[in-house]
């Protein structure tokens, strides 16, 4: 384990992997597993995901009855850009949604104040009699596949030649 450090090349080599990094390490392996997320496509020069900004809030505990009312409930809208929502143990709700393409990290964290206020409307819509306070509100960006599932297996590219 190297921390702090990144991975420059794969190189297969005789059924081996070798790693070269930015510390001038070079590491031998027998399998490499590339887990970074949506920076895999980078990593590995392959395009399996386009990349997609999300938006979500967590609200202020809700009233006790407010609460109650909506324990347990899981909201998942099928549309385009979806919204999902749910309640946590704390009485709080959490909403998310408003998917859109990702350009960059600085245009996807400046929307952030317009796609909470919008995903508030929506739940306002859904649910019109319950007041909420955001307490906190996040954005972060995800690789999404065709069909929806991981991208799992060998590269050809760097797989040792058994």
């Amino acid at each position: 384990m190297f921390d702090r450090t990144a991975v420059l090349a794969v190189e297969p080599a005789n059924e081996r992997v070798v790693l070269r990094t930015d510390r001038q390490h070079v590491i031998d392996a027998s399998h490499v597993v590339v887990a970074t997320g949506y920076e895999t496509a980078e990593f590995l020069e392959l395009r399996v995901a386009e990349l997609v900004s999300t938006y979500a809030f967590a609200s202020e505990p809700l009233s006790e009855t407010h609460a109650h009312v909506l324990r347990d409930l899981i909201v998942w809208e099928h549309a385009d850009p979806y919204m999902y929502l749910r309640t946590t143990p704390d009485g709080r709700i959490i909403v998310g949604g408003e998917d859109e393409p990702f350009r960059n990290a600085m245009r996807r964290d400046r929307l952030l104040e317009k796609k909470t206020n919008r995903l508030v409307e929506r739940f306002k819509d859904l649910v019109p009699d319950v007041e909420l306070d955001v307490a906190f509100a996040w954005a972060g960006t995800f690789g999404e596949t065709p069909d929806g599932l991981a991208y799992i297996g060998p590269h050809r590219k760097v797989s040792p030649v058994s």
